[in-house]
């Protein structure tokens, strides 16, 4: 039987004002135009040139994809700086849904003739620093200071992100790998036109928050001359915890976007991907992690309160291990899968693909909310926005090193550096649970009051 509170909080998120409806919506068709792209992009790199395809190395193709997803998760802080300097963010929404549009459009064209590629890339890594930045910030400030109506609404959020990035590969993604390149990025560029233009017509739903943006933006404008040491207001020893944990988090993000770089070229070349007479297509296996998240989410969330009930709740850093550890299980069972396979001469069984990217989904679950509510906890509020983009800044030093790391399997082999990765996962779970109590201590040191009790469950709410 649910409880009052969680029937409280389904009621206000059936009976969302149409502020949290639009940024849904917007963030649904965002992530399906992004992922319906991205799934495609190394396969279409690699691909030949009479497959419509660019023809290009291994090491090419994942130096590319590397960078792409570098601006790509970089780009949300300049986008968040853009927004703070606009008197509304919706508009920094709107240039941001354009500019996705037009990239995803040149990236068909780019199929198509083989010019503007990089031009393409680029106006989609910077459209989606503007869409992304702003539509969060926007969600924030509609839902005011009701906290059940914010969690309401940022859960709402998080489902239609994941659903939107779950139908890619089944949808735009299948469709650039089965019918042509082109119809796939065109495909996408429909999806962010449409979805930028419902934004517009619904526009005026978000106009209240666009005032409180406003007004934001004006009181940091009088803080920000004080310098960013005095705006934070961080001690040392949280710095030095929370460098810590970006350290680490920038190893597990190599290692994870292999799913979208060197494993979709291995899933492509070497694993027998027939199912009772159907080819899987490799767009929809890239789209598993985000089917993980919508499965394990809430399982994983009451796991964690369930053992906090019980005062055995992992602390921050144990976690960031956990995370660590399961990563280089998903690494390692891809290289035992391998193994076998050229041992008896035959084709990669699906399951080992399946399993590294189902592993790989619970470990980012496991590391990527509790980053990232340390990284914004331990700050003033009023920093809180650039916490979260400086911590973002950590996913695209981990995306441009995993595009490096992947190439070396032109040299090495794929096995060869799914096993290195998998021991250096390994390793630095070991190391994260080693200096887990003294990092601990830092964290706890330097947090406010109010923030200690919540350091001490490790983010399990």
């Amino acid at each position: 039987m649910p409880s009052a509170s969680a029937r409280s909080i389904a009621g206000r998120s059936l009976r969302a004002p149409n502020p949290v409806r639009l940024l849904c919506v917007h963030e649904f068709g965002e992530r399906l135009a992004f992922h319906g792209t991205r799934v495609l992009l190394v396969i279409y790199f690699t691909a030949s040139l009479a497959d419509g395809g660019r023809e290009w190395s291994l090491a090419q193709a994942t130096h590319a994809y590397g960078l792409f997803l570098g601006l790509a998760y970089l780009s949300p802080f300049v986008g968040g700086l853009v927004g703070d300097a606009l008197r509304r963010r919706s508009s920094a929404v709107v240039a941001g849904g354009l500019m996705l549009a037009a990239g995803y459009a040149l990236l068909a064209i780019a199929a198509l003739t083989g010019g503007a590629l990089w031009l393409a890339l680029v106006l989609v890594g910077l459209g989606l620093g503007l869409c992304r930045a702003n539509t969060g910030a926007l969600l924030g400030l509609a839902s005011g200071a009701d906290d059940a109506r914010r969690t309401a609404g940022y859960t709402r959020l998080y489902v239609a992100l994941n659903a939107g990035g779950a139908l890619a590969g089944f949808t735009i993604g299948t469709l650039g790998e089965r019918v042509a390149w082109a119809a796939g990025f065109g495909a996408s560029a429909a999806a962010m036109l449409a979805t930028t233009l419902v934004f517009v017509r619904g526009r005026r739903a978000v106009l209240a928050a666009d005032a409180a943006s406003a007004d934001a933006a004006a009181e940091t404008r009088h803080v920000a001359p004080r310098g960013w040491r005095t705006a934070l207001d961080v001690q040392p020893a949280a710095l030095l915890a929370l460098t810590v944990l970006a350290a680490f988090a920038i190893v597990f993000n190599a290692a994870y976007e292999q799913g979208g770089g060197l494993v979709a070229v291995v899933t492509r070349d070497q694993v027998d991907r027939e199912i009772g007479g159907l080819t899987v297509p490799i767009a929809w296996l890239q789209s598993l992690p985000a089917l993980c998240l919508v499965v394990f989410a809430a399982p994983l969330a009451r796991l964690w309160q369930a053992l906090d009930r019980r005062g055995c709740e992992p602390d921050v850093f144990v976690k960031f291990a956990l995370a660590l550890g399961l990563g280089a299980l998903g690494l390692g069972t891809l290289a035992v899968g391998l193994t076998l396979a050229i041992a008896a001469g035959l084709p990669v069984a699906l399951v080992w693909v399946v399993a590294f990217y189902a592993l790989l989904a619970v470990a980012d679950l496991v590391m990527s909310p509790v980053g990232f509510a340390v990284a914004t906890r331990v700050v003033p509020a009023r920093a809180a926005g650039l916490a979260t983009g400086l911590w973002y800044a950590t996913w695209s030093v981990g995306a441009i090193l995993g595009g490096y790391l992947g190439g070396l399997a032109a040299a090495y082999g794929p096995r060869t550096v799914f096993a290195a990765l998998g021991a250096l996962l390994l390793g630095a779970s070991a190391a994260m649970l080693a200096i887990a109590p003294v990092a601990t201590r830092w964290l706890l040191a330097a947090a406010p009051p109010v923030v200690a009790p919540v350091l001490r469950r490790a983010e399990g709410e």
